[in-house]
């Protein structure tokens, strides 16, 4: 089993590393974004990330009059997303760790709350099982 999730971590890191995005959203949230056009890549990535894909057509027509292709897009923010680059920081390229510290260092995790007598709602800590089955592997 490690190594079926070895390979789909790996997996992830090369397609992120060729076809991610990352950078700061609005708040300096951190915000990552995998576009692309073939549906079965994107379908392994939605179930690696526990996230559906969303789809968008273009209009319009190419130069050549061809319609354009149906892309598929994932989104992800926050603390899932710091979780995400985190992880594979130590095997993205030299640029894409920078942008990865860039991002994160605007970031604040949200640790307090003001409202006195608030009580937070029970979240469950942000968990990827291709990303936590390596770890005993690797780290």
């Amino acid at each position: 089993m490690l190594l079926v999730m070895l390979k789909d971590f790996f997996w992830f890191v090369g397609l992120f590393e060729g076809e991610g995005y990352v950078g700061p959203g609005k708040g300096n949230i951190p915000n990552i974004v995998i576009s692309m056009c073939d549906k079965d890549v994107m379908d392994k990535v939605s179930d690696l990330l526990q996230k559906p894909h969303s789809q968008y057509i273009p209009k319009g027509k190419r130069v050549d009059g061809t319609d354009y292709l149906t892309q598929y897009r994932i989104r992800i923010s926050g603390k899932k997303a710091a979780y995400i680059i985190e992880n594979i920081k130590p095997y993205m390229s030299e640029r894409r760790q920078k942008r990865i510290e860039e991002t994160l260092s605007g970031y604040k995790f949200k640790t307090t709350y003001k409202t006195e007598g608030y009580q937070p709602k029970t979240k469950t800590p942000v968990s990827l099982p291709f990303i936590e089955e390596t770890k005993c592997g690797l780290w």
